[in-house]
């Protein structure tokens, strides 16, 4: 390759009498035109269009370089072209030019027809077969990513980065960023988007410099996985882009040349194809590029370029004679290995079925559709959702809460079929406090009516207990009364009050807070062992009359197990199938405290309650 020999260092040409020689810079250059590749960093959208070229020779694109579905912008903003790779030969595409189908030659790269560039037709033929059980994408997983040269408010064009203000912008998107960018019409003016290929365990891209001497090659893997949703998608994806990718990422080593060599030859078969293509005009001496390469299939697959310098040639007046001729000269021999890449977070916002969620340190309740903070969210079992949404009478078979979080893929078709596997009943959702306590009632009211004597003092709606009580009780179940105890705290302390404990909250021998529910009995028998004998016995009880409870008081569930009856004509009692009360007996203090072996705390709170 003509051009190839270094011209920086000892071997340099000494400069020529009546030459116009410029200094290494953009100068050198000739104008920009926006089909034209010129030296840039950060992105080179012009690469795309001489891959998808076809030689005069042969007629095919790039050969021995795989490229993943690549939309690029123009300079107005509006989607340029749309390029495929293809495995299929001599078939009829989709494209803009008839040379593409070409009998019996394989054409790689091609582009799609105009009438085919639509946002909304890129995203429905991209995101086809997304959630489903055998597609193996996940809504939350990196679906394509976006580079442009500045930012979204001031657009630039693709150069070389010689202010400190020039920079080149990365977004990694999901596939709900992705429907909300591709819906819109806010498009970055020469901006690649580009359809991420399967998903890895952690991100892993392997950066080239090439010279036609040489051909340096690095691997960066990201130490976050990719499947964890903890983690902003771009701290999950970032490696060679700016100084945030190397902080996020680690260089691993290549086992052996396999790899290596595909990389070389990949870089190769670039530079070969884009001077095959101009004619020898524009012949790439400097090239930093990304790839992907498949463990399994060792595909090469070009993500970006990142830096490209390009052989220019100059007037030489008066040189060799009396005519004037050309002289090649390089515009700048300096390659760029970190250029000022900015990844952009965002994870911040998102879209879901229309509505906007701040989705760092904030997520979205999929029943109430309402923005809480990540530490409000509350596992719940899909078998307790489903509970809720038959109890509350909503429309539809579905809930609506299960199809936020599963997506469009859990149809009702798919919903009757999975609806009895323990396997989905019984995978959990994240929803906010108030809806987990609205479920958790609904829960516990079925739990009472299949099992009545493990229902706990206080803990189901039916049992017309305090407010406050069935609150605390369910919250300790689900983790969360410290919580708000400590937001009760900190609130009093702001406001200069001090807030009593829930009356449900009482203090053992460790000091720790404990809730009245239902224990087994040798807790309950061990609990009575290490009290006092005097305050283990409580006093003998006169029989208790009682009366019917108010809203706010403690009330005990009573029934006849076998007929259903309420007994003392509705004036409700705690009873257990080990001792069964019935409804001519005499209701005491001291035997609702041996039916239902309650402690002492117990006893003494349900004392005070009911006197």
């Amino acid at each position: 390759m003509g051009g190839g020999e270094d011209l920086s260092g000892e071997n340099a040409r000494p400069p020529l009498e009546g030459v116009s020689h410029a200094e290494p810079s953009t100068s050198a250059c000739p104008s920009f035109v926006p089909q034209d590749l010129n030296d840039c960093d950060g992105v080179a959208p012009q690469v795309f269009r001489l891959l998808w070229e076809r030689t005069t020779c042969g007629g095919v694109s790039c050969q021995g370089v795989h490229l993943n579905d690549t939309v690029v912008f123009d300079e107005n903003g509006k989607i340029e072209a749309w390029y495929f790779y293809s495995t299929k030969a001599g078939l009829k595409k989709k494209s803009s030019d008839k040379s593409d189908t070409r009998g019996g030659i394989k054409c790689r790269i091609l582009r799609k027809h105009h009438k085919h560039l639509d946002g909304k037709r890129v995203f429905r033929e991209w995101s086809r077969g997304v959630g489903r059980e055998k597609d193996g994408r996940s809504p939350t997983d990196c679906a394509a990513v976006l580079v442009y040269p500045g930012d979204r408010t001031k657009g630039a064009r693709p150069g070389v980065h010689l202010a400190p203000e020039d920079k080149t912008s990365v977004e990694f998107l999901d596939w709900f960023q992705l429907e909300r960018f591709l819906e819109g019409d806010n498009f970055p003016r020469f901006g690649v988007l580009q359809r991420w290929g399967p998903r890895e365990p952690q991100n892993s891209v392997i950066s080239a410099v090439w010279s036609p001497s040489l051909c340096l090659v690095e691997r960066r893997t990201n130490c976050h996985r990719q499947d964890d949703t903890s983690v902003p998608l771009h701290r999950r994806m970032a490696t060679f882009e700016g100084s945030s990718g190397y902080r996020l990422s680690q260089s691993t080593p290549l086992q052996g040349t396999k790899v290596a060599e595909l990389v070389r030859r990949a870089c190769g078969e670039i530079v070969a194809h884009v001077a095959a293509v101009t004619g020898g005009s524009k012949r790439i001496v400097r090239l930093v590029a990304h790839f992907k390469v498949c463990a399994q299939t060792q595909r090469v697959t070009l993500l970006w370029c990142s830096c490209v310098r390009i052989r220019h040639k100059v007037v030489c007046e008066g040189v060799r004679g009396e005519s004037d001729h050309l002289l090649p000269m390089f515009a700048s021999l300096k390659v760029n290995l970190d250029p000022n890449v900015h990844v952009v977070a965002l994870s911040t916002r998102s879209r879901r079925l229309g509505k906007f969620v701040w989705r760092m340190g904030d997520f979205e309740c999929p029943a109430c559709l309402e923005p809480k903070a990540e530490g409000e969210r509350c596992h719940v079992a899909y078998k307790h959702v489903i509970a809720w949404h038959a109890s509350s009478g909503c429309e539809g078979v579905v809930p609506e809460a299960l199809r936020r979080a599963e997506g469009p893929a859990l149809t009702e078709e798919r919903f009757a079929r999975v609806s009895q596997n323990p396997a989905f009943l019984f995978k959990t959702c994240g929803l906010c406090v108030e809806c987990s306590l609205r479920v958790a009632e609904v829960a516990m009211e079925e739990l009472s009516s299949q099992n009545p004597a493990s229902t706990a003092v206080g803990m189901t709606a039916g049992m017309g207990g305090p407010a406050e009580l069935k609150q605390y009780n369910i919250l300790r179940l689900l983790g969360r009364d410290r919580e708000r105890e400590r937001e009760r705290e900190r609130e009093s302390a702001r406001s200069g009050t001090r807030t009593e404990r829930p009356r449900s909250a009482t203090r053992t021998k460790r000091g720790e807070s404990m809730v009245l529910r239902a224990r087994s009995n040798s807790a309950r028998r061990a609990d009575r062992a290490k009290a006092p004998a005097v305050a283990a016995k409580p006093p003998p009880a006169t029989p208790l009359a009682l009366p019917t409870p108010p809203q706010d008081d403690l009330a005990f569930l009573a029934e006849d197990w076998e007929s259903g009856d309420c007994v003392h004509s509705g004036s409700p009692i705690l009873s257990s199938s080990v001792d069964y009360v019935g409804a001519e007996d005499e209701v005491t203090l001291e035997r609702i405290s041996r039916v239902n072996n309650l402690t002492t705390e117990e006893y003494e709170y349900l004392r005070a309650v009911l006197d």
